[in-house]
């Protein structure tokens, strides 16, 4: 019997250690959970920091860039940029491809074709334009004849 009460005391003695193993255990886990916490909230703060900068430079330099889904893609050239660097985007915009690309996109930006209601609306003014003017010739006695040399005109 005694050593059936001395197997019980080495049990619960065990036990108490085992108890306060588990307990600096659980306090060195919610230490490393703190920790890693920490480095999430880090880490999270430069990636959202990162995802920010191409629009930096978007902002810094209007029309040339557009930003979707964190890549940086040149309007003119139709291609993504690496935006790391600051120096890899100067160097792009200062390369002959790109200058040239730009300007040619410009100068089409010249030549576009009106829409067709740009070109209804002026249809109609010019017509009633026309229309005044035969009004006004023929309230003041003039003849329409000499419409003719002004009617080249309103055809251009």
């Amino acid at each position: 019997m005694k050593d059936f009460k001395k197997d019980i005391n080495d049990f619960k003695k065990d036990m108490k250690d085992f108890k306060e193993d588990v307990k600096d255990v659980k306090k060195t886990v919610t230490v490393i959970e703190t920790k890693m916490n920490a480095v999430e909230t880090r880490m999270s703060l430069q990636e959202s920091k990162l995802k920010n900068l191409p629009l930096m430079t978007v902002k810094e330099i209007p029309g040339e860039f557009l930003v979707d889904n964190g890549i940086l893609y040149c309007n003119f050239c139709d291609h993504s940029i690496d935006w790391m660097r600051k120096s890899t985007v100067d160097d792009h915009l200062n390369i002959i491809t790109h200058k040239n690309k730009k300007r040619l996109f410009e100068n089409k930006k010249h030549w576009q074709q009106q829409t067709i209601d740009t070109t209804l609306s002026s249809s109609e003014s010019k017509k009633a334009i026309i229309h005044d003017l035969i009004e006004a010739f023929t309230i003041t006695d003039i003849p329409l004849e000499k419409v003719n040399f002004l009617l080249v005109f309103f055809k251009t």
